[in-house]
């Protein structure tokens, strides 16, 4: 009765109630054709789209660009491990670093959306794999 009656208030309470969020699904249809665009100039290089890493790297780019997009209001704030992590990256993976490195700048200037250093470590990482597929 009367303690079911207080957890069921306690729950209700402090429930989360999570806010809508709506994706202009076209515009982010363009922006991950403009990154696979970008990456295909970059590399000097065609894709091809039935390629495992091609389709790993579509949609590491469909989720960042989802990311993005909820994040634009959001803070912006980074470990300091991945700062680390990208300088290990940049050595090692330097082609591939220098593509998502441009795409950072690409997406600041034409869509003013910031790219993390954990986002730009993972692009590396799937850019990497289609590389190393050439």
């Amino acid at each position: 009765g009367t303690a079911a009656m207080m957890i069921k208030t306690i729950l209700n309470n402090n429930a989360v109630i999570a806010p809508e969020v709506t994706h202009d699904f076209a515009y982010i249809s363009v922006f991950v054709q403009d990154l696979i665009n970008f990456i295909k100039y970059f590399l000097c290089t065609e894709m091809d789209e039935n390629s495992l890493e091609y389709n790993q790297l579509l949609s590491y780019l469909q989720t960042l660009s989802l990311v993005l997009d909820d994040r634009k209001a959001a803070a912006a704030s980074s470990d300091s491990r991945y700062h680390e992590m990208l300088r290990y990256a940049k050595g090692y993976f330097k082609r591939a670093y220098d593509c998502s490195d441009r795409i950072r700048r690409f997406t600041k200037e034409k869509y003013d959306l910031e790219i993390q250093p954990e986002d730009i470590l993972h692009l590396t990482m799937y850019i990497n794999k289609f590389i190393k597929k050439e």
